[in-house]
């Protein structure tokens, strides 16, 4: 019998506007190459206000293995996306003056259209404060203080995988397609999933205990009451201090919409072009683009966020997702999180090619393929593969 989640709050401390404004070029410059101190951690936690406490916390039964593991990346991504992650989103969709929270900075990265800015970088240097303060013998991955030529495949030991900000140029151009992500990972298996989408969407999983969004757990439909055991009323109580119990036991759950994708022909399929800009790569990813459309799909979407694409068909608004043709494959920091999510909400998530091993999910590979239904992953796969 596996741990069913109940739910209780906790107090998360978020910072004032006001009072995160400061010189960005010294911030930048400073989390670029500094974790904060534990005094600066605490300089945070000082400057905070009655009415800015969150109680929005899921928690495991205390004795759960990855009890402690939820906590902690519930606390840190919380922490970032109410902090200048909202600020600056909420700045771009409203008339108020630009000059009421600090200018977002950027620079690029591997090429010109891969960027970075000051609130990825002041993000990660949190995220990875507060997770090496709870668990100081664990490796941590982030993608702003990682590169694909020096990236570790070695994850033998508890590592930790974040995405201080998904979707960076969605983030910068005040666009909210882009999210938050940490992920606990054993053995190369993503264990606990937390994602903030700029939406204020939370999303949440743990192996074996379901994925839930906003509080409410993602299941597909009736089958799901049936094969996952979804029969005890205290899974329903939800982590938000906001709401209230519905005693209707399935419409407390949340449904994403009815799938009638059966072939790939009734669904939408989303694909990323990322930051591939050489001739070679853009004519084989627009090549697999032109074959799936003229083998039949309703849709082919593209959002600019691979751990958005990835919850989004956890959540039933995307049927398939694929990436890996060119040089467009995803890194761990797009899957630590997701994966386990995706898994976790009933979807299939493998590579693909000379890489796909049957049952098994590399998160270090070139390739990946995520699906609504194993028949559509099939299809999908000889489309890609041909």
């Amino acid at each position: 019998n596996s741990y069913v989640f109940f739910f209780l709050s906790v107090t998360i401390p978020i910072v004032h506007s006001s009072s995160r404004r400061h010189d960005n070029a010294t911030n930048y410059n400073q989390m670029s190459t500094n974790r904060p101190s534990d005094d600066s951690i605490n300089a945070l936690n000082q400057q905070t206000h009655e009415q800015d406490i969150v109680e929005a916390s899921m928690i495991l039964p205390s004795n759960h293995t990855y009890h402690d593991h939820l906590k902690v990346a519930l606390q840190a991504v919380t922490l970032c996306a109410r902090g200048e992650f909202s600020q600056h989103l909420s700045c771009s969709s409203t008339s108020s003056s630009p000059f009421s929270t600090p200018p977002i900075t950027h620079h690029t990265k591997t090429n010109e259209t891969d960027i970075t800015t000051n609130v990825d970088l002041s993000n990660e240097a949190l995220i990875i404060s507060i997770i090496s303060k709870a668990f100081p013998n664990h490796k941590i991955i982030g993608e702003e203080g990682s590169s694909s030529s020096t990236l570790n495949h070695d994850i033998s030991s508890p590592t930790w995988i974040i995405d201080p900000i998904d979707g960076t140029t969605n983030f910068a151009s005040g666009n909210p397609l882009c999210c938050i992500s940490v992920g606990f990972i054993e053995y190369g298996v993503s264990k606990v999933g937390v994602v903030m989408s700029g939406y204020g969407e939370l999303v949440v999983a743990v192996e074996g205990e379901g994925a839930y969004i906003n509080g409410e757990r993602i299941v597909k439909g009736k089958e799901d009451f049936e094969n996952n055991n979804v029969d005890d009323k205290s899974a329903l109580n939800e982590f938000s201090s906001i709401g209230s119990h519905d005693d209707n036991f399935e419409s407390s759950f949340f449904h994403p919409p009815k799938s009638t994708c059966k072939t790939l022909k009734d669904c939408n399929v989303c694909v990323e072009f990322g930051y591939v800009r050489d001739p070679e790569g853009i004519d084989a990813m627009t090549d697999k683009v032109s074959k799936i459309m003229k083998s039949g799909c309703r849709s082919i979407r593209m959002i600019g966020s691979g751990v958005l694409d990835l919850i989004f068909v956890a959540l039933g608004r995307f049927d398939a997702v694929y990436c890996g043709v060119a040089g467009e494959g995803w890194k761990p920091w797009d899957y630590a999180a997701a994966s386990v999510i995706v898994r976790e909400a009933g979807c299939v998530i493998s590579n693909w090619g000379d890489e796909e091993v049957p049952n098994t999910f590399n998160m270090f590979g070139r390739t990946c393929i995520c699906c609504r239904s194993e028949a559509i992953r099939e299809e999908l796969v000889n489309i890609l593969t041909g």
